[in-house]
């Protein structure tokens, strides 16, 4: 069985995809997509030759739909050695009081004078969100780009907890860090 998926298949957690007595394979198209999940089991299915693709629309209702984004979830999120180029509105979003960490990142911004901000308070008005710890450290910023940090000014304050962390390289390294990231061509 063979299948090319036109959109990512997004998979949540409690499930099985089970290609047991078929030869099933996810090939020449999108790819799977698990992230934050537990208990998924995918059992003989093989998956070669995908190809970059963007979000899928995701519809709700007979007459809406919208695109999908990197959901933040509740609590703590901490985004380390990436490097972020072409975005059209801003990078790092919310609607609800989360603690950011942004760490040697390299953001390059668009030529675009309205996108250049990194950070964006959806939905928000300032006198909730100026309490939200939103934290910028080491980060590389390029062509304008800048991060609104929030929260408590002195470290003293907050600090974030290490075992929380990821393991990061400067912000100089992303390049090489990130040289090989995407889809794989196979030829």
């Amino acid at each position: 069985m063979k299948i090319k998926l036109s959109q990512e298949l997004i998979v949540q957690s409690g499930k099985t995809i089970d290609g047991r007595r078929e030869n099933v394979r996810i090939a020449y198209g999108c790819s799977i997509t698990l992230q934050f999940v537990y208990n998924v089991i995918i059992h003989n299915t093989h998956v070669h030759h995908v190809v970059e693709s963007h979000g899928g629309l995701i519809r709700d209702s007979k007459d809406h739909s919208g695109f999908r984004m990197v959901g933040d979830g509740d609590g703590f999120i901490h985004v380390v050695n990436n490097d972020y180029t072409h975005w059209k509105m801003y990078v790092i979003g919310s609607s609800t009081h989360h603690t950011i960490s942004s760490q040697v990142n390299r953001f390059i911004a668009p030529n675009e004078p309205f996108a250049k901000k990194i950070t964006h308070r959806i939905y928000v008005p300032e006198s909730k969100w100026k309490n939200w710890v939103w934290r910028s450290e080491g980060d590389l910023f390029m062509n304008g780009a800048f991060f609104r940090t929030s929260g408590p000014s002195s470290s003293s304050q907050f600090t974030f907890n290490k075992k929380n962390m990821s393991e990061t390289k400067p912000g100089t390294f992303v390049g090489r860090l990130t040289h090989f990231a995407g889809a794989l061509s196979w030829k």
